[in-house]
């Protein structure tokens, strides 16, 4: 998707590529399922409205309510921290967590910006499907570097595209997530364990880091609230409500890293899903994307596969 001798950032795809091929397929684009699903409200929502069926109960109008209270209220809200934030929403998707859909197939699409020393933009864009069979398609598509460019714009029509002739895996993605435990304390284990057995050597804290770039995209609720949940438990890395270079509200989970950029994890403060990564920025000025920094978006679908 990029050139690896252009100047900046090397941000090439981390999704390994599978070798064998398999035959074409197609997709029903007019039954795409959303893996999105409606979260149960939040659990301080729910609280919320429990206290209000309860003062009703015992004769007290809410209308009669007074508003310092209620904005007290808002305030506690709007101050709990983002790691609390995110622990609420492990449990919220470890609550909601449905199985994998039978007889679909997992189609994400990952979209990047990149700043350039010079300050010019690459954009990028990924589109993988993946079947349950083990057949694998996958569209590459950039355009750039060029002043013409701005982070957050869409590929022009002009853009390269390359269409990987379908391929097969051994399993799927879901299959290879289904292997992984979602306890966070032992999803960190096999992140150090695999870790060492490809010859990486490094940290622990840099072997997480390395475990989150594997992981994404995640399909499994109950593996999500287990990543959730090992990020906040992990020592360094921050956890912070901040904007991104595309004006996204997000919770980010950035890693310090000290031989490569800063890199954070973004998440959804409303579903928990992780919807993107940012590198080269810190948190504080997330919304200011520098020469030399990164911003990409992930949104993953379940679909029919065509006949």
């Amino acid at each position: 998707m990029r050139n690896e001798n252009e100047p900046g950032l090397d941000t090439a795809p981390l999704e390994r590529m599978a070798e064998v091929a398999g035959p074409p397929m197609s997709i029903d684009t007019d039954q795409v399922l959303r893996i999105a699903k409606h979260r149960r409200a939040r659990r301080r929502l729910v609280s919320s409205g429990l206290a209000v069926v309860m003062m009703a109960a015992i004769g007290v109008g809410v209308s009669t309510l007074p508003i310092e209270g209620v904005n007290r209220v808002a305030k506690s809200i709007e101050q709990q921290s983002p790691s609390q934030q995110l622990l609420e929403l492990a449990d919220d998707l470890e609550a909601d967590a449905e199985p994998i859909p039978e007889d679909k197939a997992l189609h994400w699409v990952s979209r990047d910006w990149t700043v350039l020393e010079d300050g010019r933009v690459r954009i990028g864009k990924l589109e993988r499907t993946e079947y349950p069979d083990g057949a694998l398609d996958q569209i590459e598509s950039s355009a750039g570097p060029s002043d013409s460019l701005d982070v957050g714009d869409p590929l022009p029509a002009d853009a390269d595209v390359t269409d990987i002739a379908p391929m097969r895996q051994d399993r799927s993605s879901w299959e290879r997530e289904a292997t992984l435990p979602t306890d966070p304390a032992d999803l960190r284990a096999a992140w150090m364990d695999g870790c060492v057995d490809s010859g990486v050597g490094d940290t622990e804290y840099r072997c997480v880091y390395l475990g989150m770039q594997e992981a994404r995209p995640v399909v499994h609720d109950d593996l999500e609230a287990a990543i959730l949940r090992l990020l906040v438990a992990e020592s360094g890395v921050q956890i912070t409500r901040s904007t991104d270079g595309l004006g996204r509200d997000v919770i980010a989970a950035t890693f310090d890293l000290s031989n490569d950029p800063s890199t954070s994890y973004l998440i959804d403060p409303d579903t928990g899903e992780l919807i993107g990564a940012q590198i080269g920025t810190v948190p504080a000025k997330a919304d200011q994307l520098g020469t030399g920094s990164t911003v990409s978006t992930t949104k993953v679908e379940w679909v029919r596969p065509g006949n």
